[in-house]
């Protein structure tokens, strides 16, 4: 009986964390399409060395031609994507052990954390629910997690900043490819 009550005690106390938490989620609705996220189990490393952006190119008779780029091409050993011109310096690629973090600069100080893109094992499938499996290939799958919790300034302008970069992870995602080794 004793038992019984223990686990019915730490079932709620569960409960009642998980709903604290939920609160604590930006007030953002997430990305269409995107999940949001949590830890992803560790696995093999995506990749070994620093990555490197290169702008993608305009083509000459098009209205965009004399001004800023559009788009910029995201690529490491591994994969590439799409980004918007307006992510151009305002984002930091941190590798991690199994993958990469994507990081608002201006919002670090609080987090700033965007989205991460892990390589995991293909037996060991998303921790949480809202995770998406972007692609699997090489006895891997390569997952986007989306944080939980509130990662950007009180700051209004820092805040839109970072809010306006998390709107745009449906489109990135949507162009994500690897890169064929």
């Amino acid at each position: 009986m004793k038992n019984a009550i223990k686990v019915i005690f730490a079932v709620s106390m569960i409960l009642v964390l998980a709903m604290s938490l939920a609160a604590c989620k930006p007030a953002t609705p997430k990305p269409s399409g995107s999940p949001a996220a949590s830890t992803v189990p560790s696995g093999s490393p995506a990749a070994s060395t620093k990555p490197s952006t290169a702008p993608s190119t305009v083509p000459s008779g098009s209205p965009a031609a004399s001004t800023a780029p559009e788009k910029e091409m995201y690529k490491n050993d591994t994969f590439t994507f799409e980004l918007p011109a307006s992510w151009i310096g305002k984002y930091e690629a941190k590798p991690m052990e199994d993958g990469y973090e994507f990081i608002s600069i201006a919002n670090k100080a609080d987090g700033g954390i965007l989205c991460t893109i892990t390589a995991v094992p293909e037996a060991n499938k998303p921790s949480n629910p809202d995770d998406k499996i972007l692609k699997t290939a090489d006895g891997k799958n390569y997952i986007l997690s989306l944080p939980t919790d509130i990662q950007y300034s009180i700051d209004a302008k820092l805040q839109a900043e970072y809010k306006a970069m998390y709107e745009d992870i449906a489109m990135i995602i949507s162009t994500f490819a690897l890169i064929a080794k």
